[in-house]
């Protein structure tokens, strides 16, 4: 099971529909959310624990192949928060 440190410290469970949902926020389609999704926990699950950048930086890296607006809409999502 994969770990994930979150900014705090804090660690939870590797959740694909939290990817899922961050990716269609961002304003991506339910198909590129899911095959990034897919995509992200596919390089993750070797790790036992993966922080919350390392996550974003490999979200980023997929869409950028899929749509390279919602990769960019999706990394000024994560600066706003």
């Amino acid at each position: 099971m994969v770990k994930v440190k979150k900014k705090d410290g804090s660690l939870e469970e590797f959740m694909k529909k939290k990817v899922v949902a961050s990716v269609k926020k961002a304003g991506g389609t339910v198909k590129e959310a899911v095959d990034v999704a897919r995509e992200v926990s596919g390089k993750v699950v070797k790790k036992t624990v993966i922080t919350t950048e390392e996550i974003a930086k490999i979200v980023v890296d997929s869409l950028k192949k899929v749509n390279k607006k919602v990769a960019d809409a999706f990394v000024k999502f994560r600066k706003g928060k």
